[in-house]
């Protein structure tokens, strides 16, 4: 059943808003927000992405790959995107996510994810990063300054209980 609703959710995802990571009538300094992956085959990648600002579903990367990849079969084109952010204190959904190439995998695979908010202030001009880990024991999503690897806030981890 779980992965039924998985497949459902990944087709109801076509039919959503994407907005703006700004507030309106921002004309402040900026910060980019970076994805990240681990390949695991030609056909499944974990992505780790940067999914709402304030709650505000963005243009992301778990989105724009399945766009780049419809259509190739078995083979997944990852388009990792760097979204540029306000420099200002807000809550940031990140997200790190299995993700198949053919919907039909999702239902004889793993589909970890893990989602989590977490609010900081970006530094103006900064770039960080979405990282994280996904395995069956484990599953954890941060976001790290690009050029120090200094994880910039808390790490929303999920452990699965056996």
């Amino acid at each position: 059943m779980k992965k039924l609703v998985l497949v459902f959710l990944i087709f109801l995802n076509g039919c959503v808003s994407l907005h703006s990571p700004y507030p309106e009538g921002y004309e402040g300094p900026s910060a980019l927000v970076a994805s990240s992956e681990n390949r695991v085959d030609g056909s499944t990648v974990q992505i780790f992405y940067l999914e709402k600002v304030n709650q505000k579903l963005i243009v992301n990367s778990m989105g724009a790959s399945r766009g780049a990849t419809q259509g190739q079969g078995f083979s997944f084109t990852s388009q990792l995107i760097e979204t540029a952010v306000p420099a200002i204190e807000a809550t940031f959904t990140i997200v790190g996510a299995t993700a198949h190439a053919a919907p039909i995998q999702s239902l004889f695979s793993d589909n970890l994810i893990v989602r989590g908010d977490i609010t900081f202030t970006p530094e103006p001009h900064e770039e960080y990063i979405v990282k994280g880990v996904l395995n069956s024991e484990y599953s954890a999503v941060w976001i790290e300054n690009k050029e120090t690897g200094e994880i910039d806030n808390k790490k929303i981890e999920e452990t699965q209980v056996k």
